[in-house]
């Protein structure tokens, strides 16, 4: 459907356990909710954790999602010596339970429409970094994160690193993002109202 429906509420023991689970023994978590597909880019996230496993070894990375490409990306995760810290967990049910545990939500598409798992980190109060395709760049701003260049490596890893070390711009950008996300072009019977004008309007034109 049209619009992001609000994230359920997750029992905050819950969100603190899988954190747990999934930081292992690091210090940051960056979660991307995507599709195994060539167009979401996931081998150019594979690319971004390689570079940054030296520079940031706290770093824990988590991919939520299954599609055609899981395990040749799995494959190139092992072959660049990044499967330790970079986890793919398939599909879930409730992708806003990582979405909370995340300190930063992490989409490296080729190209987007609107990607609504943006809003779904914003309603968790999880900033987002995406690269720069057509919708990202409607939704994403410097308050709530960073939009570095489609298949830029050196620049996506930079932003990451840029919000995950800096702890106040962090926990500013998750309060800004927690308020965009209860803005009306998000909420779906907002959405769907718009779309019926729209609708309604075309049908208008034509009768």
């Amino acid at each position: 459907g049209l619009g992001v429906a609000p994230a359920p509420a997750d029992d905050p023991a819950e969100v603190a356990a899988l954190r747990d689970e999934l930081l292992v023994d690091g210090d940051r978590l960056v979660v991307t909710v995507a599709r195994l597909l060539k167009q979401k880019g996931i081998d150019v996230l594979v690319d971004v954790v390689a570079r940054l496993q030296d520079s940031h070894p706290g770093y824990r990375f988590a991919v939520v999602g299954d599609g055609p490409e899981r395990n040749a990306y799995e494959a190139l995760a092992r072959a660049k010596g990044v499967d330790r810290i970079l986890r793919f967990v398939g599909r879930s049910e409730r992708p806003h339970l990582y979405l909370r545990a995340a300190d930063l939500f992490l989409l490296t598409s080729r190209w987007e429409a609107l990607p609504f798992t943006i809003v779904e980190a914003f309603q968790t109060g999880t900033p987002a970094v995406a690269t720069a395709c057509s919708g990202v760049v409607e939704l994403i701003d410097d308050q709530v994160g960073a939009t570095p260049p489609v298949g830029d490596v050196p620049a996506i890893a930079a932003a990451v690193a840029r919000i995950l070390d800096d702890g106040p711009l962090r926990h500013s950008m998750a309060a800004a993002a927690l308020a965009r996300s209860v803005e009306d072009r998000f909420r779906p019977d907002w959405v769907h109202a718009r779309f019926e004008e729209t609708y309604r309007a075309l049908a208008r034109r034509k009768g």
